[in-house]
C-alpha cells in the first residue's frame, strides 16, 4: 500500500524515539539523573485533578499548517487550524461522564476521577506527543526520578486508526490501556501487535460486511471505490473489496488520496469518476479528505454520484447547507448507533468561557462559534486582518447555535465516548473492590489503592461488563472489540429543503445469520431525490436461452450474451453454460426449455411428399445381397452352401424398419429363455453359465446327464413368408401394423454382388432378410411357440434336474436340451 508523507515521518520519528529511549533510559536511571523535558510544549488542553486521572486526546482542530523543516534550526511548533465543533462536543462529553460518575455513590465510591485532555490536531505525530505528555507530564523539570508512575492510568482517544496505531505502539511497553471511540481499523484487533487497545466502536470487519450486503442487496455489480490513503482507508477498503468480490461484485475503479496531496491529484480522481461507466461509488474516507473531494466535484459540477459512505464521514456536516443538498442528498452509509444521553444536552448548553479559568479550548470554542473576541488585544478577524472583531460578552446563547456542537442527532461518536469513560470507571471499580485472596495477581493478591500501576488496570479491562442507562450492554471480546452495531442512514431533505440524515435500517452483529441486517427500502431517497434504485452493472443480465461470454481482458462482471447453440438450452438468468437436450427432445423457440420432438407428416400433395413417395415406391423394396464366405478353403467355397448371404435394404428402408422393430419389441413379450437379439438382458453369457453349472453339478452328484445341441442352420431362412403371416396373427398385432409388415416382406427383389458386379434382379420369396433390423425380433417371435412347447413338455416329464435348469436354452442360432 502507498504510504503518505505523514506516515513516513511518523515511522522515522517512532524509530528515533524508540532507540533514544532504549539507550537513554538505563543511563538516566543508573546515574539517578533528573528527568527533563527537551523542547517546548504548547498543546491546548483541559485539566481537572482527581485521585485517578484519565487521559484524553481529541481532534479539536481538524487540520494543521504543514511545515517543511530545514534541519538547521530548532523546529517550529505545529500550528493547528479549523476548530471542529463536533470534536469539542466529544471533549465535553468526556467531562460530563466523569462528573456524572463522581456524583454516583454506587460507582467508584470515595474515589474521584480527574482528567487531562489534549488536542491532537488530527495528527498521529501530535497524538504521539500528547500521549508522552500524558504519561510523563509537561513540566520542564520533574522532581521525581525516572522510575515515577505515569500521570494517567488510562487513555481515551484515537480519533483515527492511524492515531491509535501510533499511540498504542508507544504506550504498549508501559501496559497503559487505550480505549478508542473512533478507530475502526480491523488491524487493531490483533492483540499480538496492540495488546493494550480497546474500543467502543466496531471493527471495520463488520462494517465491510454490512456495506457489502447493501451493495449486493440493490443488485450493484459494477462499482467504484475511493479511500483515504492511511490505515483506516487502506485496511477498511481492503476488507470491503475482499468481501464484496466473493459476492460477485466487480470494481470499476479504485482511487486513493490524502489531504496533503496537490489539487492535481484531486482533479485526476474527479476525471476518473466522470469517465467511469458506473455512478455508484463506495468511499472509505475521513471527514477532511471527503470535504476536499466533494469541493472539487462541486467545482466541476459533478453531482450525479450515488455515494455509499463509511461511518467516519457519512454523518459529518462537511459542506454548506446548500452544497449538502446539491451533492449529498441520496447518500447512504453505515453510521455509529446513536443513543440519547440523559442530561448531556443541558450540560453542553451550560458551558461558559468565564466558568473554566485558563481553558484555552473553551475560549477558542466561544470565539469561533460566535465570531467574537474575549480578549480586546486579540480582536482581529483571522480571515480579514483589516476587520476588527466584536467583543464577546460571555452571555451569548448556545441555544441559538446551529452547528455540530449542539446537533446530537448527527452521529453516535458522542455515545461511544460516554461508554469509553464508563468502561474505564467500571475497570477501576472492579480493581478497587478486589478482596485479598481473590485477586488476579501473585498469590491472589489485589492492588495497593494508593500506589497502583496502569498494567494492573489492564488486567481488569476484560472484566468490564455493564449496562448503560439506555439498556445497552457494554463489554469487550477477546480482541478488545465491542458487539458490532450500526445504523444505516440516508441523506434526505426535510420540508424546508434542508439536507439531514435519516435512519433507514440497522446492522446487529449479535443477531443470527440472515437476521443481522434490517432495511426499510421504501423510505430511501436516492441521488437527486429520486425514488428508483440506480443501476450499477457492467453488462445487463443475460436472459433465458442465452449464456454469458466474458469479454477478453475485462472483469467477470463485463460480458456479452450469446444464444445457446443448436440443440442446447439455458433456463436460468446469467447462465454460464447451456445444456444439451436429450435425444428425443429439442429446444423450444426461446431455447429455455427442452420439449418432446413433434412428428410431422408430409402430405402427398406437397412437392417434398411427392418426391419422397416416388423414391420410396421405386427403391424401397430393392435390396442388395452380399455373399460372405464361411471358411477359407477354396475347394469348399466352390459349393454355394458354404457362403452366407447377407441381404441389405436401402438406408431409408432400414431406418424405417428399425423404428418398427423398436415399437414391436415394446409390444410383444418374448420368452426370457431366449437370449439372442434382445436388449436390456444379460445376453447369451447367462445361458452359457447355466449350462456350465448343470454339467458341473451332474459331475459332482455323479448323475447321468445328456445335453442335446440343436443347430438351427440358416436360422433366418426358417422364417418363411407363410410362417410370418401366422406369427403375426398369433401375437395379435393391430391390423394396420401387421399389414405394414406383410407389405414390407412381399414383392422384394435383390441383386447379388460379386467381383464388383451385380447379377440381374432376383425375387425374394422366403425368409426374413439378414441385414434388416426387423428380422431379429421376427425370428424371436417365430421361435417363441417352440420354447413354450418345450417348457410344457418339461412339466410332464420327470427329470433329474431342477426345473429351471432342465428347460431348453436358446441362443441366436442354436439351442440346448439338457435331460
Amino acid at each position: 500500500m502507498t504510504r503518505t508523507r505523514e506516515q513516513l515521518n511518523l515511522t522515522v520519528t517512532m524509530k528515533v524515539l524508540f532507540w533514544a529511549l532504549v539507550f537513554a533510559f538505563p543511563l538516566l536511571c543508573t546515574h539517578q539523573q533528573i528527568c527533563k523535558l527537551r523542547g517546548k510544549f504548547s498543546l491546548n488542553h483541559s485539566v481537572e485533578e482527581g485521585e485517578v486521572i484519565i487521559g484524553g486526546m481529541f481532534n479539536v482542530h481538524s487540520d494543521r499548517i504543514e511545515i517543511l523543516h530545514s534541519f538547521k534550526d530548532v523546529p517550529q511548533e505545529t500550528q493547528c487550524r479549523r476548530f471542529d465543533f463536533r470534536a469539542f462536543r466529544l471533549v465535553q462529553t468526556m467531562i460530563f461522564a466523569i462528573e456524572e460518575i463522581n456524583k454516583n455513590p454506587a460507582l467508584l465510591p470515595n474515589v474521584s476521577l480527574g482528567y487531562r485532555i489534549y488536542d491532537d490536531c488530527s495528527s498521529p505525530i501530535i497524538a504521539t506527543k500528547a500521549a508522552l505528555a500524558l504519561i510523563n507530564g509537561k513540566g520542564q523539570v520533574v522532581d521525581e526520578k525516572c522510575n515515577q508512575r505515569p500521570l494517567v492510568s488510562a487513555l481515551i482517544g484515537g480519533g483515527s486508526s492511524s492515531e491509535s496505531i501510533a499511540i498504542t505502539r508507544l504506550i504498549s511497553p508501559f501496559r497503559i490501556p487505550l480505549v478508542s471511540y473512533f478507530s475502526t481499523c480491523a488491524c487493531l484487533s490483533n492483540k499480538d501487535n496492540f495488546p493494550t487497545f480497546y474500543r467502543t466502536i466496531p471493527s471495520d470487519y463488520h462494517q465491510s460486511k454490512f456495506l457489502a450486503h447493501i451493495v449486493k442487496n440493490f443488485g450493484w455489480t459494477w462499482i467504484g471505490t475511493i479511500r483515504v490513503n492511511n490505515d483506516y482507508g487502506n485496511f477498511g477498503m481492503q476488507a470491503f473489496i475482499e468481501t464484496v468480490e466473493k459476492l460477485g461484485v466487480c470494481i470499476a475503479f479504485s482511487e486513493s488520496f490524502y489531504r496533503t496531496d496537490p489539487r492535481e491529484r484531486m482533479m485526476e480522481i474527479v476525471e476518473v469518476i466522470k469517465k467511469a461507466s458506473t455512478k455508484v461509488v463506495v468511499a472509505f474516507s475521513s471527514t477532511q479528505e471527503m470535504r476536499i473531494l466533494l469541493k472539487e466535484l462541486l467545482r466541476q459540477n459533478v453531482t450525479d454520484i450515488q455515494w455509499i459512505g463509511s461511518e467516519a464521514w457519512v454523518t459529518a456536516d462537511l459542506l454548506a447547507p446548500e452544497e449538502n443538498v446539491k451533492i449529498l442528498v441520496g447518500t447512504i452509509g453505515s453510521a455509529i448507533r446513536r443513543s440519547e444521553i440523559p442530561g448531556l444536552r443541558e450540560f453542553l448548553l451550560q458551558v461558559k468561557p468565564f466558568m473554566v479559568s485558563g481553558d484555552v479550548l473553551v475560549k477558542e470554542f466561544w470565539e469561533t462559534a460566535f465570531q467574537c473576541s474575549l480578549n480586546p488585544a486579540d480582536a482581529i478577524n483571522p480571515a480579514n486582518s483589516s476587520v476588527e472583531m466584536r467583543r464577546c460578552t460571555g452571555n451569548e446563547r448556545l441555544e441559538e447555535l446551529q452547528n455540530a456542537y449542539s446537533d446530537l442527532e448527527m452521529d453516535g461518536s458522542t455515545y461511544n465516548v460516554y461508554k469509553a469513560v464508563y468502561a474505564l470507571a467500571h475497570a477501576f471499580h472492579n480493581m478497587f473492590a478486589c478482596k485479598n485472596g481473590e485477586g488476579p495477581f501473585v498469590n491472589s493478591t489485589c492492588i495497593i489503592v494508593s500506589n497502583f500501576e496502569p498494567w494492573q488496570v489492564l488486567r481488569y479491562m476484560q472484566t468490564v461488563n455493564f449496562r448503560t442507562k439506555n439498556g445497552d450492554n457494554v463489554y469487550f471480546d477477546e480482541k478488545g472489540d465491542p458487539v458490532a452495531a450500526y445504523d444505516l442512514v440516508n441523506w434526505q431533505t426535510n420540508s424546508k429543503g434542508v439536507a439531514h440524515v435519516q435512519t433507514i435500517g440497522y446492522y446487529d452483529g449479535s443477531a443470527p445469520p440472515g437476521q443481522q441486517v434490517v432495511l426499510n427500502e421504501r423510505s430511501i431517497v436516492w441521488r437527486g431525490g429520486q425514488r428508483t434504485v440506480p443501476r450499477a452493472v457492467c453488462a445487463e443480465n443475460c436472459p433465458l436461452g442465452t449464456r454469458k461470454l466474458i469479454r477478453k481482458g475485462r472483469p467477470i462482471c463485463c460480458f456479452d450474451c450469446t444464444p445457446c447453440s443448436e440443440g442446447e438450452v439455458s433456463n436460468t438468468t446469467d447462465s454460464t453454460d447451456c445444456v444439451k437436450c436429450p435425444t428425443e427432445y429439442w429446444p423450444n423457440i426461446s431455447r429455455d426449455k427442452c420439449v418432446p420432438k413433434e412428428i410431422e407428416f408430409l402430405s402427398y400433395t406437397e412437392i417434398l411428399g411427392i418426391v419422397l413417395a416416388t423414391l420410396a415406391l421405386s427403391g424401397l423394396k430393392k435390396c442388395r445381397t452380399v455373399l460372405n464366405p464361411k471358411c477359407e478353403d477354396k475347394d469348399y467355397l466352390k459349393s454355394i452352401d458354404n457362403w452366407q448371404p447377407i441381404t441389405i435394404g436401402p438406408n431409408l428402408l432400414r431406418l424405417f424398419t428399425k423404428i418398427l422393430a423398436k415399437r414391436l419389441s415394446k409390444t410383444v413379450k418374448i420368452n426370457p429363455r431366449q437370449k439372442g437379439f434382445l436388449a436390456a438382458t444379460p445376453g447369451c453369457n447367462e445361458n452359457i453359465v447355466i449350462l456350465e453349472n448343470i454339467i458341473k453339478r451332474a459331475k459332482h452328484n455323479h448323475k447321468d446327464l445328456a445335453v442335446v445341441f440343436v443347430d438351427l442352420a440358416r436360422a433366418f431362412n426358417l422364417v418363411g413368408y407363410n410362417l410370418l403371416i401366422k406369427i403375426l396373427q398369433r401375437v395379435q398385432l393391430p391390423k394396420a401394423f401387421a399389414g405394414l409388415i406383410k407389405d414390407l416382406y412381399s414383392g422384394n427383389i435383390t441383386v447379388v454382388e460379386g467381383n464388383r458386379n451385380f447379377t440381374t434382379s432376383v425375387n425374394i420369396e422366403r425368409s426374413v432378410k439378414q441385414g434388416d433390423p426387423l428380422s431379429p425380433i421376427l425370428f424371436n417371435i417365430a421361435l417363441d411357440p417352440l420354447v413354450c412347447s418345450l417348457e410344457k413338455a418339461n412339466s410332464r416329464v420327470a427329470m433329474p434336474l431342477a426345473a429351471e435348469e432342465s428347460t431348453a436354452r436358446l441362443w441366436p442360432s442354436w439351442m440346448t436340451l439338457p435331460f
